[in-house]
């Protein structure tokens, strides 16, 4: 490196700082040299590799650069900024910055301190490509290896450490130092140090390290301080940062004897202000050398002088050569009352009953042959937009009614109405020259709660069973309807390690019981369920054999954690969780248990590279078929890492295969978390969201997500104080600057949330008018002291509420839309299906002349009903549809090919000791295939089961609609079609198809038995696994001159991949057999739904025939059942009442 500035590279000593994403690595070198020269952004900062050159003589930093031209540039100053454009221009070929490096001597050599880009940029590889290169062209010097305190041992992580000890191994004259940096977030009342050195220590040697030297630090406290000793200003971040870090590593007893020699001007008696607050110079000495960063600069300097023995000349340089848009789309211009040719469509939507209302010009549409009669019985987020084989509602609409103006009235929840918009500003706008779109019950439906319709709807349902009708008393309607009201809805919370996830879940709660550990402990799933009932959280657990080893204990911290950390004793190695499931109950404010069983899932990180477990309960729950609320938590610091792209594209692919329309986007809500680590003076949350977050999400597939910004441990902390929990000493600290942090209008996150902009105001009008009598309060107490008012600002202004409503709204939108909606029709069915029965026998006994007619009508159907050639031709359509097998095997072939591709890299043989990192790389290789393998060929089949459901489905309502059409359905007003039995045979949609028993099932690990799990997906993973043997001994060759031992890399890999592809060959045609048996079946079961349907109509019609027995007869049923009648005709109106929207 270096060649082109002319480095005379004998002169000094390079010090490669190296770490996966947001270490702290830039950071770090920042507290070495004592100022912020480097960027350190809370993101992939460091573009390429960028050295610092230590001269003692330099009293400032000097910019050396080379362009790709050869042309040499010299700036005498530089700035983070300058440094910045450099580091981020094409242009920049080499970039050396000198100036003196306060903690390092140069006796020997001078230092070198090289910053490399984050190897694990899932956006641009190019950063991993330059690490590489880099440390392939030095042979020794020092490896300075910065760990993340809060993230040891993720994937990349793990791959990145056995590189580095490959390259130790290759390079004896190397030696490695570990920094474990974010020490700061470490809270030693909480979590033991020892404890996570120690771990820190197996890691790196369960990687073929041994003896490491680990220094914990925290380089962000170290860089403040040095700051503040040299006069250096500070942004207001810093200086909260400054005044909680001081406070957390000031001791008492510690010499400051090693850092007289840095002090630049004042005596350690000087006092310094800071944020108000009065400093001894000394005493932040004596913090400094806490932070760990003096006891790294010695160890350095140490190994550095250790390793030569030569003064270091003068060193010279020689010349070669003298934002998406996140403006609001603006709204179409409404039209003008009195258009001539606007045409009026009338909405009106029930969620509850799922049941929309269509007019056009006041007319109803034509059901059986208006395309709009796809609407009907479908919730609004399936027909709103386009979806599969439907254009969406505006497109359809255009169909009927031309491309001109059009007014819409739109009747219903003020959610649902947000999404007419959504839809008219994405997809109307393209189909209509003007639009209209009124929310007709706007103030009504602001007003509506959809909790107390729940409540209502129960007590209806008991007024149903103390009636005068029996047929509404049966087990079967009681013990649905209690199924329904019991059900549970999970929020499912998934991240990858150290995001924060725990955290905002107790946050959520209010409570700090879930461990926030800083390394994945076991794949233990924790179950949190509201109830309002009790006072604190019970906690129950189960073993993974089904024993119950907690029952009913109060939840603690420690209690869940113990049961995170016990391990199965009948497992040898002693890693695998005894603890299946652990479940927790108790009151979660802000969401209201009596109406609605809300369930949070607390599951393990899945980029733990030290248990698959944790990646396979993530996949469940994203793939989940329950449509449960999936949040999705990231560390705002980490969104680009390779660990967070994969779980990304995986959310990416199960919001693009749903069949569940705008609820499937809905269902998901992306959550940046530790937004209080940005400093707002130095990058804006705007251009974080709009240069970060949602580059990185569309990079994975995903746009318009729901995104929140949030700072959950400032939430949990101000709720923990407010429960009257105790706080340790490190917590009190965080508490004051994070309230004042978020008592700033820099700093309001509720601001940035997907939410509808009314609530959004709502939310920033009660955060600023707390702020305000916050600073109100304590001017005129006169008090550094948080008072309420400013908790209540910062809790607002942390996200979490916003977060809370996003929540609510869901489950009103949703879930309990649907409760509603199954509820209802436990009984509901029954008591229409009565009332229709009810109205037509009074009808027909109204006169001798409308019972004869009817009697003639029921005659003729039953004479004429022969459908079978109908029944034969659909039957003939049904069995000649078939599997498309092509995409599948399509995507197979790319995959063989990449997999083809594997075999041909690198050198044919390598040393014995080489070869570790080379077989683990070949294990992420074809892992990381195997990964596509799974998504891409997992699609391929469910798009083909879904393209032949569809096309059965199609088949099936052209079968029913034809039906209608000749009048089968309907004898008089009696219209078999509001029956009970009728819905068995109603097919609208895949789900209908799709029921349980078509699903795949897996076979579950118990104690030591390992069963082997059906489907794709399983049989993917097995193939591509990580864990996958590979047989080194067997390809293990000896070279009798040089006495080393070498593998026949080319040979092992070739071996495995024809194992690997056979076998894959092999999984993809069992799996077309299988998804074609699953074809087979799905055509079995619509030709016994279409047998059903006949048999059905044919006893409906004897039914009918029954009830038709004389004039006479029916007439005195009808008197007789006429206050029954009257009775179940008010019970309807009840019930229409109270789910009026």
């Amino acid at each position: 490196m270096f060649e082109r500035l002319k480095l005379d590279m004998s002169k000094v000593y390079p010090t490669l700082v190296v770490s996966t994403m947001s270490s702290g690595k830039s950071t770090l070198i920042n507290a070495l040299v004592g100022t912020d020269l480097l960027p350190s952004m809370n993101r992939a900062c460091t573009a390429k590799a960028v050295a610092v050159l230590d001269n003692d003589l330099k009293t400032q930093f000097a910019i050396h650069a080379v362009d790709e031209n050869g042309n040499y540039s010299y700036i005498e100053q530089a700035t983070k900024q300058v440094i910045a454009e450099y580091n981020k221009s094409n242009k920049t070929s080499e970039m050396v910055v000198e100036g003196e490096i306060q903690g390092i001597r140069n006796s020997k050599k001078s230092m070198l301190l090289i910053d490399t880009p984050g190897i694990n940029n899932g956006m641009d590889s190019a950063h991993e490509m330059i690490t590489r290169q880099v440390l392939e062209d030095y042979s020794e010097g020092l490896i300075l290896y910065v760990i993340n305190a809060q993230q040891i041992g993720t994937n990349d992580d793990s791959l990145f450490l056995t590189y580095i000890a490959q390259k130790l191994k290759e390079s004896p004259q190397f030696s490695i130092l570990f920094a474990v940096n974010k020490m700061d977030l470490i809270d030693p009342e909480k979590e033991n140090p020892e404890e996570l050195i120690e771990n820190c220590k197996n890691y790196i040697e369960s990687k073929g390290i041994s003896a490491p030297i680990i220094i914990p630090i925290s380089a962000v406290s170290a860089l403040l301080f040095k700051k503040v000793l040299q006069n250096q200003p500070l942004s207001k971040k810093e200086e909260r940062d400054f005044i909680k870090n001081y406070r957390q590593f000031r001791r008492k007893g510690f010499s400051l004897q090693d850092y007289v020699d840095l002090l630049k001007g004042g005596t350690l008696s000087e006092r310094i202000e800071i944020g108000g607050e009065i400093y001894k110079r000394a005493q932040i000495y004596a913090a400094l050398e806490n932070t760990g960063i003096s006891f790294l600069e010695k160890q350095m300097d140490e190994i550095m002088t250790k390793s030569f023995h030569m003064s270091a000349p003068k060193i010279s340089f020689i010349k070669e050569n003298d934002n998406p848009d996140m403006a609001s789309k603006k709204e179409t211009q409404v039209n003008k009352e009195g258009d001539k040719d606007m045409v009026k469509v009338q909405i009106s939507y029930n969620p509850y009953t799922v049941r929309t209302d269509l007019l056009i010009n006041g007319k109803k549409m034509n059901e059986e042959v208006s395309p709009l009669s796809y609407i009907n019985g479908r919730r609004l987020q399936e027909w709103i937009e386009p979806r599969e084989n439907w254009p969406g509602i505006f497109k359809t609409l255009r169909t009927s009614v031309g491309d001109g103006q059009i007014t819409i009235e739109f009747t219903g929840t003020s959610g649902d109405f947000q999404d007419v918009v959504y839809a008219k500003d994405n997809f109307g706008t393209q189909c209509f020259s003007k639009i209209e779109l009124i929310h007709k019950n706007k103030e009504t439906a602001q007003n509506s709660d959809p909790y107390s319709k729940i409540i209502k709807l129960k007590e209806l349902y008991q007024e149903l069973q103390e009636g005068p009708v029996e047929e509404f008393k049966t087990p079967d309607i009681q013990k649905n309807f209690e199924a329904a009201m019991d059900s549970e809805f999970k929020i499912v919370v998934i991240a990858p390690m150290s995001s924060g996830k725990s955290t905002l879940i107790n946050a959520i709660i209010g409570r700090d019981i879930l461990p926030a550990v800083n390394q994945a402990t076991t794949a233990v799933i924790t179950e949190i369920k509201d109830n309002d009932n009790l006072q604190d959280f019970i906690a129950n657990a189960d073993d993974k054999y089904g024993n119950n080893v907690v029952e009913n204990q109060k939840a603690t911290k420690d209690l869940i954690s113990e049961l995170n950390y016990r391990k199965d004793p009948n497992d040898p190695e002693g890693k695998e969780a005894l603890i299946h499931l652990v479940k927790l109950e108790g009151p979660i404010p802000g969401l209201p248990s009596d109406v609605l069983s809300t369930v949070f899932v607390d599951t393990p990180g899945g980029n733990n590279s030290q248990n698959k477990e944790h990646e396979l309960m993530m996949d469940e729950s994203i793939n989940d078929e329950n449509k449960s609320l999936i949040l999705y938590v990231f560390n705002g610091a980490q969104l680009g890492t390779n660990d967070s792209n994969i779980i990304l594209k995986k959310i990416a692919n199960a919001m693009k295969n749903s069949t569940n329309g705008k609820q499937s986007r809905d269902r998901f809500l992306f959550v940046a978390n530790r937004m209080d680590e940005f400093d707002t003076e130095k990058e804006k949350y705007e251009d974080v969201i709009e240069n970060t977050i949602l580059e990185q999400l569309k990079y994975c597939g995903i746009t318009e997500p729901n995104l929140f910004l949030t700072s959950a441990e400032t939430a949990k902390l101000i709720r923990m104080f407010e429960n009257g929990e105790q706080l340790s000493k490190n917590e009190r600290l965080n508490l004051r600057k994070l309230v004042e942090c978020f008592n700033s209008k820099e700093c309001m996150l509720s601001k940035y949330a997907s939410l509808s902009t009314s609530v959004k105001n709502e939310l920033e009008k009660k955060a600023e008018q707390y702020a305000e009598m916050g600073k109100k309060i304590r001017e005129k107490n006169d008090t550094k002291e948080p008072n309420e008012s400013e908790y209540k600002a910062a809790e607002i202004n942390s996200g979490i509420p916003a977060i809370e409503l996003a929540i609510k709204e869901y489950l009103e939108k949703y879930a309990i839309a649907i409760k509603i909606k199954t509820a209802h029709d436990t009984f509901m069915k029954k008591v229409i299906e009565r009332n229709m029965i009810n109205n037509c026998e009074a009808e027909w006994a109204k006169s001798q002349e409308s019972f004869d007619a009817i009697k003639e009508e029921l005659q003729q159907k039953q004479e004429k009903y022969d459908y079978s050639k109908k029944q034969e031709e659909f039957r003939d359509k049904v069995e000649h549809i078939e599997l498309d097998t092509q995409f599948i095997e399509n995507e197979k072939a790319i995959i063989i090919q990449k997999i083809d591709k594997l075999g041909c890299d690198g050198d044919d043989e390598i040393e014995l000791e080489k070869a570790d990192y080379y077989l683990e790389k070949f294990r992420q290789d074809v892992f990381s295939i195997g990964e596509e393998a799974k998504e891409v060929l997992d699609n391929a089949f469910n798009n083909g089961v879904l393209a032949v459901c569809q096309i059965i489905i199609q088949e099936y309502s052209q079968y029913i609609q034809e039906l209608n059409q000749d009048g089968v359905f309907n004898v008089g007003n009696y219209d078999m079609r509001q029956t009970e039995v009728y819905e068995n045979f109603n097919l609208k949609k895949v789900d209908d198809l799709l029921g349980e028993q078509y699903k795949d099932t897996k076979d579950v690990l118990t104690g030591q038995r390992r069963e082997k799990v059906k489907g794709l997906r399983a049989g993917i993973a097995r193939l591509f696994g990580k864990e996958k043997a590979f047989g080194v001994e067997a390809y293990k060759t000896i070279n009798i001159y040089t006495k080393k031992e070498f593998v026949n890399i080319k040979k092992l890999k070739q071996d495995q991949i024809t194992e690997i592809q056979h076998s894959f060959d092999k999984e993809i045609k069992e799996n077309i057999e299988y998804t074609e048996e699953k074809v087979g079946d799905l055509k079995k079961l619509t030709m016994d739904k279409l047998n059903g349907l006949s048999i059905m109509v044919k006893e409906q019609l004897d039914e009918i025939n029954e009830l038709l027995v004389s004039q006479e007869e029916l007439e005195k049923k009808v008197a007789a059942n006429a206050e029954k009648a009257k009775w179940i005709e008010d019970f309807m109106k009840k019930v229409d009442d109270l789910l009026t929207v």
